[in-house]
């Protein structure tokens, strides 16, 4: 059994449904963190929703149950079913509980880059009955794998338990205020324990202007992705051109960052979603932080507000819909123009075969037939 496969167990099994309620525990990640999502955890919000109810109805334990089953019969009899075990026991107490996941930084100092994360659990009085469950984990997979062994750690005032995996990376857990962390990278206790409010993610400038007008009340599941950083690193990860090496050739496969240009999307900076309980129904809003003009993808986007006279014809039972006001003039033109930056002479023939098209009909595609429909 790999080290490796005790972090995935842990991070998938505590967070059965990765989710968050007013970005609970953002308060305790650094303000420049990469990515956030979050659970608000059982609460009565959630307790009073149809989902809650369904959760409250007699015949889910039973489900539940038979989902244990079949995972059960999924594993090897064992260690890896008595894993399965103790992860499930984890997750019980987990996922009724606030939590939030991050990616604080990536680690570009050694041959391969590592993402530096942290799980965080808010278990108030559940600390203790999930610090058991957790250390009979960590001695069970001791007894199968040699090495596997936590050793004492401090950082500050902060006392914890770490374990270097494959001589590479650092994983460490113990806990703050009630609030048990998972920690992948050597320095992620230190940053924790040197996290103020007044200089957290919830406090952040940048992630309060993102979830402004995508947070609110009730709050279950929330999402924040800082791309703009993301690309930076991503840049500076990026293998050097061979010397004397000259442009990308036309016939290759065009650069990711030439793709985002002819997508639109080298623009965006950062994304933040949430779901939030209204009226007993799940609302979800999703904001994409961008500077215009906005192409591409995005020009789906740049149409007129909706009224309700365009949203009168989707049934009041649908399940799901989605409506935007487009010039299929405007777009068809866009169209063409992401085949163009993406590939030219895909490009050119495609203009010739239209052209062939056009003068077959007798008449301009865009300046006819578009300009009959509205999308």
């Amino acid at each position: 059994m790999k080290s490796r496969l005790f972090l995935a167990t842990i991070v998938v099994c505590c967070i059965p449904a990765a989710a968050l309620a007013d970005q609970p525990l953002a308060d305790r990640l650094p303000a420049d963190a990469l990515l956030y999502v979050g659970w608000a955890g059982k609460n009565l919000p959630l307790d009073g929703s149809m989902a809650g109810q369904f959760l409250a109805e007699p015949e889910v334990p039973s489900l539940v149950g038979m989902v244990k089953a079949l995972l059960d019969t999924q594993v090897d009899e064992g260690r890896e079913k008595e894993l399965l075990t103790h992860a499930w026991g984890l997750a019980a107490i987990a996922w009724k509980r606030p939590i939030a996941l991050s990616v604080i930084d990536v680690d570009t100092s050694g041959d391969e880059p590592v993402p530096n994360a942290v799980l965080l659990i808010d278990l108030g009085q559940d600390l203790g009955a999930f610090k058991e469950k957790f250390k009979a984990l960590v001695d069970f997979i001791a007894k199968e794998e040699e090495g596997f062994q936590f050793t004492d750690a401090a950082a500050g005032e902060l006392t914890y338990k770490t374990l270097r995996i494959e001589g590479k990376v650092d994983l460490s857990y113990g806990d703050m205020d009630k609030v048990f962390f998972l920690a992948l990278g050597a320095d992620v206790p230190k940053l924790l324990s040197e996290v103020t409010v007044a200089k957290s993610l919830k406090t952040s400038e940048r992630f309060a202007a993102c979830f402004k007008d995508v947070g609110g009340e009730n709050e279950q599941l929330s999402a924040y992705l800082d791309v703009g950083r993301i690309v930076k690193l991503a840049q500076t990860m990026a293998p050097a051109p061979p010397a004397g090496a000259g442009t990308r050739p036309a016939a290759g496969p065009p650069s990711p960052r030439k793709v985002l240009e002819a997508l639109g999307l080298e623009k965006l900076t950062a994304v933040a979603g949430s779901l939030r309980i209204v009226d007993r129904g799940m609302y979800t809003k999703v904001r994409l932080v961008t500077k215009k003009p906005h192409g591409g993808l995005l020009k789906l986007l740049t149409g007129p507000a909706l009224t309700e006279e365009d949203l009168a014809t989707i049934p009041e039972d649908a399940v799901f819909a989605a409506a935007c006001k487009v010039s299929a003039s405007d777009l068809y033109k866009e169209l063409i123009e992401v085949v163009g930056r993406l590939s030219p002479q895909a490009k050119e023939q495609l203009d010739k075969q239209l052209a062939e098209i056009e003068k077959e009909l007798g008449i301009s595609l865009t300046d006819v037939l578009l300009s009959l429909i509205h999308i």
